[in-house]
């Protein structure tokens, strides 16, 4: 969250700009494994901010054991934007300054402030899903969505159309796409598209393709188009990541 002034950063080539006053000034980022975060500064750039980080085993011991329970995290490197509201501003405050107090509970008094607006957070992303969708899915369906995703993970480079995915899945075609946005925040063949880069990104990488046969890889017949889509999800250029740059 910024405070004031404004902040340019990138999770993985992921970029995420925050400014307080001028639009989205919270943020969040999933990561489901290790990347590099790097800020981009410029002359005069400047922020007071506030960063929270949660892992794995935190959230679920707090949302609880069972899956179903557990909030649907969106894809790696997914970001949700949204205006922080006054009270996350003052609990932000609260956590930047906190009061004169004794050592042993200044510790509470603290974590107490970040549950707020890790609940503020939560509350922000899963509200503005819920209201496009209409309604949370069942957790049954939420599984098979999830059960859904890594079939998907495991079979990206295959040339799948939406009837053959909701074969799979024992459902419509519409009735998969509705499902699948509200589970994980993104359509069918937008996900595809992310893993077919992330593809496309590995094979130039560590296997020496040249950048035509990673954009035939990753499903693009244009390597034009594919450069533009490889840019805006990665921060760097093919002929770049091909370079090791």
């Amino acid at each position: 969250m910024v405070l004031d002034g404004a902040i340019d950063v990138a999770y993985g080539g992921r970029g995420l700009k925050l400014a307080h006053a001028q639009g989205a000034d919270a943020g969040m980022v999933v990561l489901h494994e290790p990347e590099e975060c790097r800020r981009v500064a410029h002359r005069g750039d400047w922020s007071r901010r506030i960063c929270i980080g949660l892992g794995h085993q935190w959230l679920e011991e707090s949302f609880g054991a069972r899956a179903e329970r557990t909030p649907a995290l969106p894809a790696h490197l997914e970001a949700r934007l949204w205006t922080a509201s006054s009270k996350a501003r003052v609990l932000a405050e609260q956590l930047l300054h906190p009061p004169l107090m004794p050592s042993m509970l200044i510790g509470m008094y603290l974590e107490s402030r970040a549950i707020e607006l890790v609940m503020e957070a939560f509350s922000r992303t899963q509200a503005g899903d819920c209201a496009a969708s209409g309604g949370p899915l069942r957790p049954v369906v939420h599984r098979r969505m999830l059960e859904l995703r890594c079939w998907l993970s495991e079979n990206a480079a295959l040339p799948l159309s939406i009837d053959e995915i909701a074969r799979h899945a024992n459902t419509t075609a519409t009735t998969l796409q509705r499902q699948f946005r509200q589970a994980m925040g993104m359509t069918v063949f937008d996900f595809l598209q992310r893993e077919r880069l992330s593809l496309a990104r590995h094979a130039l990488e560590h296997d020496g393709l040249s950048v035509a046969q990673a954009s035939e890889l990753a499903g693009y017949t244009n390597p034009g188009s594919f450069a533009t889509a490889f840019r805006r999800r990665f921060g760097l250029t093919p002929r770049q990541v091909r370079a090791g740059l």
